[in-house]
């Protein structure tokens, strides 16, 4: 259901070209979902149990942190006492991983009858916002990466939040913006 309220999503947000192939990538707590798809069309879908826990677990074990310092350790905030270093090398390990198993997913995809190389990589979920990870998967794959906003198209002037609450926001949303534009004979 998350992939194809991501898809949803961006064909609600972003512009679809014919040919262009996207990645599609949800990042959450404990599982990344990987939908390519070619002129908006999913091709394929990858579920891979790796996610923000990952790294929180990582970092606990490693530096000896708490959740709530490792959650806000892995997005750059860092206090004071914490081993700076430490945490980048651990993040980085992780992003590596990360980008390893996209990379997996597209070469896989590669051997099959889809022609076509992956022009983007569109990325949300909570752990879109992890430090480093839009540039180790630049680095990784050649290609742009983009950390989606799902309210592009969406008016959002009447909201409560502020712009600056609602960009931080936006990877998380983008499941919930993609379901809540479901139309009868979508999947």
């Amino acid at each position: 259901v998350d992939a194809f309220a991501i898809e949803n999503m961006y064909g609600i947000n972003y512009p679809i070209l014919a040919d262009e192939i996207v990645a599609l990538v949800n990042i959450g707590a404990s599982v990344m979902t990987v939908n390519i798809m070619k002129g908006g069309t999913s091709m394929f879908t990858r579920d891979i149990s790796l996610g923000g826990n990952r790294y929180n677990e990582a970092l606990q074990r490693q530096l000896l942190l708490t959740h709530e310092q490792a959650e806000r350790a892995k997005r750059g905030e860092f206090e004071e006492e914490m081993d700076k270093e430490g945490v980048s090398t651990v993040v980085d390990d992780i992003n590596a991983e990360v980008a390893s198993e996209i990379a997996r997913s597209i070469d896989y995809l590669k051997t099959t009858a889809v022609e076509g190389d992956i022009q983007k990589i569109a990325l949300c979920g909570g752990c879109g916002k992890v430090t480093g990870l839009t540039d180790r998967l630049h680095e990784r794959m050649g290609v742009e990466v983009e950390l989606v906003n799902p309210f592009n198209q969406i008016d959002t002037a009447s909201c409560d939040l502020d712009p600056e609450q609602l960009a931080d926001l936006a990877p998380e949303a983008a499941v919930g913006v993609g379901l809540a534009f479901r139309t009868i004979g979508d999947r």
